[in-house]
């Protein structure tokens, strides 16, 4: 019986947890989607049945409802939201889903209104969670009322209800999570980071924009012999704290970086002082290195350096892009060297760095203004998408 039924009678699978699932259509949402109601048991036939109780409650004008604690149905949702995601990413939802399920627990889901939802992301935050954790947390909640908004648990979604929180409160409490270096914390940087491959690793990261996960996934041949250019084609993935190697976030992060002149020294020592089968390769059994390794190793050096924020080393990637847009290169070319698949990504990035702009022109003067060498790359990547090396 799995798979599609005939004549609208919607459709029933089993994922990979076990579960089943049944799916039908329900007319059309105010934005002209398809409006799709699920309904997920332990068993095919039960989930068959919720669907026909549905639809005969739907013909006679009825509304019914369930409920349940947060808590479970939270998990339920974790368990056959496992087949919509890559693996690193379902395991790393494991962190955020702990957080909700700390704060909601065992409320009634039903009972939960917007008030709730916004007094809990308050919390989280007050707590000293990031910005991006903060928007992990309202993201997923906003799914998981919308799945048992879908299964007549819940009268509406309270969590879209809500708007993002943008208080001076909240950016103040998280405003290291996502920023980028200023010109004068990058003329520290490249002056006084030190000339090993930790330090030149930084330096890439800050010239080229790649993110984390593909630097540790680099071998030596994915460098140009002459440092000119670094193909992107893999990513370290971390599922249940043990890396993998797999394919880059999006399809668009498949690319190639071309390297500006004065960072081509750096990449040629990364190509030149591999630490063996990767850039970085873990000593232990499995030859990826850690993320979490490598990021300790950032954090000591940039301790080092005095009039330097703690910002994460995905800083370096906002860094990058603030640069090129500083220096006039249009949003597409952007997209296309960072690998974003949407240029609303890029504008993310570019509004949260927006204090960091303002600071830089309020500090423009003409009469003395000397561009630095490492920030004179417009020449390499102010082209056309069309006009890319690759």
């Amino acid at each position: 019986m799995s798979g599609r039924r005939s004549n609208g009678e919607g459709s029933i699978r089993q994922l990979p947890s076990g579960l089943w699932r049944a799916q039908i259509m329900d007319g059309y949402k105010s934005d002209g989607k398809r409006n799709i109601v699920s309904f997920t048991s332990i068993s095919e036939v039960e989930a068959i049945e919720k669907m026909k109780k549905y639809k005969a409650d739907r013909a006679a004008g009825l509304m019914y409802q369930s409920s349940c604690p947060f808590s479970d149905w939270a998990q339920t949702w974790y368990e056959y939201y496992r087949d919509q995601v890559q693996p690193s990413t379902y395991s790393n939802y494991k962190y955020t889903l702990k957080i909700l399920k700390n704060n909601f627990g065992k409320t009634e889901i039903k009972k939960i209104l917007p008030l709730d939802v916004k007094q809990v992301l308050l919390k989280i935050a007050a707590e000293g969670y990031s910005t991006s954790q903060l928007s992990k947390c309202r993201c997923m909640l906003i799914q998981i009322f919308d799945e048992a908004e879908s299964n007549l648990i819940i009268p509406f979604n309270p969590a879209r209800k809500i708007k993002p929180l943008k208080t001076a409160k909240l950016i103040d409490l998280t405003q290291n999570g996502k920023d980028s270096f200023t010109a004068d914390e990058l003329e520290i940087l490249f002056l006084k980071l030190p000339h090993n491959l930790l330090g030149h690793s930084i330096r890439i990261l800050l010239l080229t924009g790649m993110r984390l996960q593909e630097l540790m996934a680099l071998k030596s041949t994915d460098i140009a012999i002459d440092g000119s250019e670094i193909v992107i084609s893999k990513a370290s993935k971390t599922v249940d704290g043990k890396a993998y190697l797999g394919l880059p976030k999006t399809n668009r992060s498949s690319r190639k970086i071309p390297v500006p002149p004065e960072g081509q020294t750096y990449a040629r020592y990364l190509r030149e002082n591999s630490m063996g089968q990767f850039i970085w390769t873990s000593s232990v059994k499995n030859p990826l290195y850690s993320l979490s390794s490598f990021r300790r190793k950032y954090y000591i050096e940039i301790a080092k350096l005095e009039g330097v924020r703690r910002l994460p080393p995905h800083c370096c990637r906002h860094t990058y892009i603030t640069t090129l847009q500083a220096k006039g290169v249009s949003m597409e070319t952007i997209a296309r060297l960072v690998g974003h698949s949407r240029i609303t990504t890029t504008d993310d990035y570019l509004h949260i760095a927006g204090e960091t702009l303002i600071d830089a022109v309020r500090n423009l003067k003409c009469s003395n203004y000397k561009p630095t060498n490492y920030l004179s790359i417009q020449h390499e990547f102010n082209t056309e998408p069309n006009e890319l090396p690759y």
